[in-house]
């Protein structure tokens, strides 16, 4: 019997005798347990692409916990068989896993991976239910062209780093904008898709003071230049990357203290004070001064 519907017994006999069809049990109605099927439910947000028959989901950055919601229709237990897929590098798409999951629920909670850069592909092959279990190989496979399939790009997270841990050094009251554009010391480099975010902050050791700075970058070089900011105390400023977020709004998500914080060390100006506060100087008469900084000192005068 192939197909469902209403059927009639309009006769039967046996290998000797002519039989008879009881009265009123003539016909009897035959209807398909459909086969277990699966679909997105209508919370997740996604995008059909008719070419492939593949939803699109959002992209999400590498590391990040995401998930679809599957709605199941069917008797449970469900039992599922997918295969997850990435892009290849020689080209075209490459098997990663093909896992298994059970649910006793119509709605099941689906993990995507997001620890591997690239785009991802999920593909459910097989399914089963209590009517139709998974009980032997190659039960259940679902035709290619009705499957589920979604994929997902998984974005790489930026960095950033301090090129020189050499400690860098100001006057007092200066500005935080470069001294020597020869130098490495203060550039700090970044990977991942400009403009970056670049959160820092400015520890005044002595007076126990924060500031955090946001800067916008459009390159994958920076030197620090914080016209707005200007060194008020002597003594020594930790300067700390706190975070960065590039243009496809992903963040770096731990940072090496080794490379993310460098030294400023901020020294006295330099100044000359006379001891004496005479207007009139003999001839022959020593005059003392006091110098103010760090040696030594260059001292110019004319006479």
């Amino acid at each position: 019997m192939t197909d469902q519907g209403t059927y009639e017994i309009i006769g039967i006999d046996d290998a000797l005798c002519p039989g008879s069809v009881i009265s009123g049990q003539v016909t009897y109605h035959v209807d398909w347990i459909p086969r277990p099927s699966a679909k997105l439910s209508s919370s997740t947000i996604a995008h059909y692409h008719p070419d492939n028959r593949s939803h699109i989901l959002p992209p999400i950055c590498e590391g990040a916990s995401d998930h679809v919601d599957l709605d199941l229709t069917g008797r449970p237990p469900f039992q599922i068989i997918y295969n997850i897929a990435r892009d290849s590098e020689a080209g075209g798409t490459k098997l990663i896993d093909q896992p298994t999951f059970n649910s006793i629920q119509p709605r099941t909670r689906f993990q995507l991976q997001t620890s591997t850069i690239g785009r991802m592909y999920y593909e459910v092959k097989r399914m089963g239910d209590s009517a139709y279990p998974l009980k032997q190989p190659g039960t259940g496979i679902i035709p290619r062209s009705q499957r589920l399939v979604f994929e997902q790009e998984v974005m790489r997270r930026p960095s950033v780093w301090f090129k020189s841990r050499n400690r860098m050094t100001y006057c007092q009251n200066d500005t935080f904008t470069p001294l020597d554009p020869s130098s490495s010391d203060g550039i700090i480099i970044f990977e991942g898709t400009p403009p970056f975010t670049l959160t820092l902050s400015i520890k005044d050791i002595a007076a126990s003071e924060v500031v955090t700075e946001v800067i916008k970058v459009h390159k994958h070089i920076w030197r620090l230049s914080i016209p707005s900011y200007r060194f008020e105390s002597i003594g020594s400023y930790l300067v700390t990357i706190e975070s960065v977020v590039d243009s496809s709004h992903c963040e770096q998500s731990a940072f090496n203290s080794m490379l993310n914080t460098i030294w400023v060390d901020v020294a006295e100006t330099a100044a000359i004070i006379p001891f004496d506060k005479r207007s009139d100087i003999c001839a022959g008469d020593t005059v003392q001064f006091q110098l103010e900084g760090l040696p030594p000192w260059t001292v110019g005068y004319v006479t």
